[in-house]
């Protein structure tokens, strides 16, 4: 089911998945010619949601997509699908994509959102922004094994931990100041006024971050696409 005339967008659409990068981004070809199929215009206000086991985990991926491949008119549902239908006048629908025009949509790739392998080896070295991991504690702290099979327990250089549970509290996205005072503390030790890159396991809770981030006022925060997953490989086989 889903709201009555919403588009069901696949992320995995004009990808090149591989064991280094599960969910890589589509090429800006793939994702023009899909995100004109489906009727986003350079106008239009693309709101996202999803129903997720992790309440945002793919919207706020899809949201980081489109902010990436130059579409900076796009929000999130608050409270995702579970609220939304439980409004009084809610519009739910089971059938699949309503037709549409074809939209016209431009990418113009926003590189500064966009972390790849070699551009976060730059940020590392250069010890100019600062990283966010959201992996759990555990893994983070190279307690516990990689929950992927082959990755290294470890973290990437002068990154922080941050929890990844801080977009919703039951269904319903936490309000600002909840969000920099209780839920990310390690904000408290965070220069929202310096660059930020944002990491996870395979690039999609590092999303729910970035998009936090963005809430309290931070709008330029960068994904690492590959995250650990791709990190830890390319580090055992250089060596490192």
């Amino acid at each position: 089911k889903h709201i009555t005339s919403a588009r069901f967008f696949s992320l995995l659409e004009g990808t090149s998945p591989s064991a280094k990068i599960p969910f890589p981004l589509p090429t800006s070809d793939a994702f023009q010619e899909y995100a004109r199929k489906l009727g986003i215009r350079h106008d239009s206000h693309v709101i996202v949601y999803d129903q997720a086991i992790i309440p945002g985990i793919f919207a706020c991926r899809l949201w980081w997509n489109l902010r990436a491949f130059g579409h900076s008119r796009v929000s999130i549902l608050d409270g995702n699908l579970p609220y939304f239908e439980k409004l009084p006048d809610a519009m739910i629908s089971s059938e699949g994509n309503p037709e549409c025009q074809t939209g016209d949509f431009t990418v113009d790739v926003n590189q500064s959102l966009i972390r790849d392998y070699e551009r976060m080896n730059s940020v590392v070295d250069a010890a100019s922004t600062q990283i966010l991991d959201t992996r759990l504690s555990v893994n983070f702290t190279a307690e516990e094994a990689e929950p992927s099979e082959g990755n290294k327990k470890a973290m990437i250089q002068a990154s922080s931990k941050a929890r990844k549970s801080f977009l919703t509290v039951k269904t319903k996205y936490l309000n600002k100041f909840k969000i920099q005072k209780l839920q990310i503390p390690v904000l408290s030790e965070v220069d929202l006024q310096m660059p930020i890159t944002v990491t996870c396991y395979l690039g999609y809770t590092a999303c729910m971050l970035a998009a936090a981030l963005h809430h309290c006022g931070h709008e330029d925060a960068a994904v690492y696409c590959g995250s650990w997953t791709e990190w830890s490989q390319r580090k055992a086989e250089e060596g490192a």
